[in-house]
């Protein structure tokens, strides 16, 4: 705010902003964007903590250098990005007032972040000359008060040395953390000599572990002896190595990719047949049906005799006497005609069925053809998946191999990795307990942090004795005429 303040102060001449506008964007940063960050951070974290199977420390370890920087000032110019969108605004509004907007809304932010950072611990500030001291952990943060603010500001300005910034609480570990350290031995009642009898006495608990597990070897060799003296059993075949086992499921994804690819030609072939039969259904001409044509026949000579019928039935004295014999011969012929439609009728049905039939058969193969084909996919992309795992295995086992082969040609550099990844544990550990804020467990994590730099110390002191040994000893042997 002291900052804003004096802004506001250099820029009188060339500002168009009132000095409330300027107020009010210290609102919006302090009561809207600094929460709507801190939600945002929090969101991300916790659902990339989710998908990546990571802690929330961890993931908020990796926020503060990654995205949170810029999703911060990203935010922190949100407000005047929109202003600008306005073109009244735009068109008024200076460098000036631009800079001051965006500082007052830093600002807000700012101490927004400061409230979320040490209001919680109300209790570890203590008041001091000029200010008060917040103490987090083993970090040390200097609140100047407004006297101290202007004098500083005041030496700043004329060129007087000013003190150098707190460290950062983003840090799990600073030079703070280092002076902290180098007083330890004073703080915890020991005195300097007291580590390299410690130091000692982790040497002569680690020989003793080693001639443990000497004792353990022989024990296990006298009984891999007992037992080679009893009668051994037929040997079981030899498996297949990974490899092998890799070009085997290669060689089934592959034909499975053919069978694939032989379902989708058979399937194509089917759908192509379905819709011939279908062309055919809808263009077939029922009179190229010998049974319709032979019907149609019949029905044209029956209605072209029930006609001749007809036509001598009216030739009589009484066309209308039921006994004439032209009107009985007429009767006949006209039955025979009915008789012949209705039988032209149903060949005509019967074809249609006929096609409709071949129509659904070739439909019900292209169905068939449709699923063999998605049967065939599924079972080329699980070979697929299968050989892709196989040879996934094959090159963890054969990287496995080639690990446990330098690792048994170089003992000593392999002892040396397996220390310095204790280390690396122990360091997250430290880091961890410090922002669980636990006194204790940090102190304890410290201790195991140290006691494992130790010992990684001298596990690569002896790796890099071993390798020099080794060295000179190639070296005599290159020289020895």
């Amino acid at each position: 705010m002291w900052g804003v303040i004096q802004l506001i102060v250099l820029t009188t001449l060339a500002r168009t902003v009132r000095v409330r506008t300027v107020f009010a964007a210290m609102a919006v940063g302090f009561y809207a964007i600094g929460p709507v960050t801190a939600f945002l951070q929090l969101s991300w974290i916790r659902l990339a903590a989710l998908l990546l199977g990571k802690s929330v420390a961890d993931m908020t370890g990796i926020g503060s250098y990654t995205v949170d920087p810029f999703l911060e000032e990203a935010m922190k110019l949100l407000p005047l990005a929109t202003l600008m969108l306005i073109p009244a605004i735009r068109r008024q509004w200076s460098v000036s007032d631009c800079v001051l907007i965006a500082a007052a809304t830093g600002s807000g932010f700012g101490l927004t972040e400061h409230l979320f950072r040490y209001a919680n611990d109300p209790h570890a500030a203590q008041a001091v000359a000029g200010g008060w001291v917040v103490t987090i952990g083993s970090h040390n943060v200097l609140v100047p008060g407004i006297a101290a603010r202007a004098e500083s500001d005041v030496e700043a300005g004329g060129g007087g040395a000013s003190d150098a910034p707190p460290p950062s609480l983003d840090l799990p570990h600073t030079a703070a953390d280092d002076a902290a350290d180098a007083s330890g031995p004073a703080r915890e009642g020991k005195e300097p000599g007291d580590y390299e009898g410690d130091r000692i006495a982790a040497h002569e608990a680690e020989d003793a572990q080693a001639r443990e597990e000497a004792a353990e070897d022989a024990g296990d060799k006298a009984a891999d002896d007992i037992a080679s003296q009893k009668p051994k059993l037929q040997p079981r075949p030899p498996e297949s190595t990974p490899q092998e086992q890799a070009d085997k499921a290669a060689d089934a994804a592959s034909q499975a990719d053919a069978d694939a690819a032989a379902a989708q030609r058979a399937q194509q072939d089917a759908v192509r047949a379905a819709d011939a039969a279908d062309i055919k259904r809808a263009t077939a001409d029922p009179e190229s049906d010998a049974d319709v044509a032979a019907a149609r026949e019949r029905t044209r000579a029956a209605q072209n005799a029930s006609e001749k019928a007809d036509n001598a039935a009216l030739d009589g004295d009484d066309p209308w006497d039921p006994n004439a014999p032209n009107k009985s011969a007429a009767d006949a012929f006209d039955r025979e005609a009915r008789e012949a439609k209705d039988a032209q009728t149903e060949a005509e049905s019967d074809f249609a069925r006929r096609q409709a039939a071949d129509a659904d058969a070739a439909k019900a193969e292209a169905q068939q053809a449709k699923d063999a084909m998605d049967a065939a996919n599924a079972k080329a992309a699980a070979a697929r998946e299968a050989a892709t795992n196989a040879a996934r295995d094959a090159d963890n086992a054969a990287a496995k191999a080639a690990s446990d082969a330098a690792r048994a040609a170089n003992p000593a550099q392999a002892a040396a990795d397996d220390a310095a990844k204790a280390l690396a544990d122990a360091q997250k550990n430290e880091n961890d307990a410090f922002f669980h804020k636990d006194a204790k467990g940090y102190h304890d994590a410290r201790a195991a942090l140290e006691a494992a730099k130790q010992k990684a110390d001298a596990a690569q002191a002896a790796a890099d004795a071993a390798r020099d040994g080794r060295s000179s000893s190639n070296h005599s042997r290159v020289k020895k005429p």
